[in-house]
């Protein structure tokens, strides 16, 4: 059986109420530890042995989050896109990075891309982006500072608290990019926070104190992980991790006398 911490994300989907969501995988990249955690303490690693790959490095999925709610569809990422990047020609400290398998995944469901009516982005980074193209009636949302001046057609800035699909609601959360967000769903049986790239693995629930090397307003983007930490914790919260393995969907438990740690629930 494959350890899901160094596995990257399978098909997962739940049912919530009348709310559907399924995660839908693109690819994966590998996360050099030491790199992209900088403020990880050497002895970590050899502690967590367990959540490396035979390379050393820490797996993360790559894919989109399908919501279906009133007979509307929509996603939030688009994933990285048909491409291979081998580890000597992805950013530092990254190590191969791959994406292609959304069409098949979307496909799985039955669902095609003229279905989905609204894309909303957490952020314009490369691997949530890559598959834009393809939803030929989409409307993107975004927050508004991470458009900037240069919207693109069918684009719309959104701010802390807006709608931007039925129960569906953008929840600010600089510092990974200034305009990074997150997206808070609610259900009739619970709720789901979507935090983007605020975290980049489930150590960080243990360890919120390690920033990633990409992070662009560090001290920023600190703040943010403890506000995802805290909504967390709120009764009857699920939380979506896009880059956390095949451990995509969790809960924070905190057992007696010991540190908060992810849980999975699918």
């Amino acid at each position: 059986m494959n350890d899901r911490r160094t596995t990257p994300g399978t098909a997962r989907s739940l049912a919530l109420g009348d709310t559907t969501i399924d995660y839908l995988p693109d690819g994966a990249v590998q996360l050099v530890p030491r790199g992209w955690f900088p403020g990880a303490a050497e002895a970590v690693w050899s502690e967590n042995a367990e959540w490396l790959d035979p390379a050393g490095c820490l797996t993360a999925g790559i894919g989109a989050l399908l919501i279906r709610r009133d007979n509307r569809a929509m996603l939030i990422d688009t994933g990285f896109g048909p491409r291979h990047l081998p580890a000597a020609t992805t950013i530092a400290p990254l190590g191969d990075l791959t994406g292609g398998a959304l069409p098949d995944s979307l496909r799985a469901l039955g669902v095609s891309p003229a279905d989905i009516d609204t894309i909303a982005l957490t952020h314009l980074h490369e691997d949530h982006t890559g598959w834009a193209s393809l939803f030929p009636h989409a409307q993107f949302v975004a927050a508004a500072a991470e458009w900037g001046p240069a919207r693109p057609a069918r684009a719309v800035g959104a701010a802390e608290g807006d709608e931007i699909f039925p129960g569906v609601r953008l929840l600010e959360l600089p510092g990974h990019t200034p305009g990074h967000a997150g997206y808070v769903v609610t259900t009739t049986e619970g709720t789901l926070l979507a935090f983007g790239d605020a975290l980049h693995s489930p150590l960080q629930i243990t360890h919120p104190e390690w920033g990633a090397a990409s992070d662009v307003q560090p001290e920023q983007a600190a703040r943010s992980r403890e506000r995802v930490l805290a909504e967390l914790r709120a009764p009857g919260t699920i939380g979506f991790g896009n880059h956390f393995a095949d451990l995509v969907f969790g809960r924070i438990t905190d057992p007696p006398g010991k540190p908060p740690r992810w849980t999975p629930v699918t």
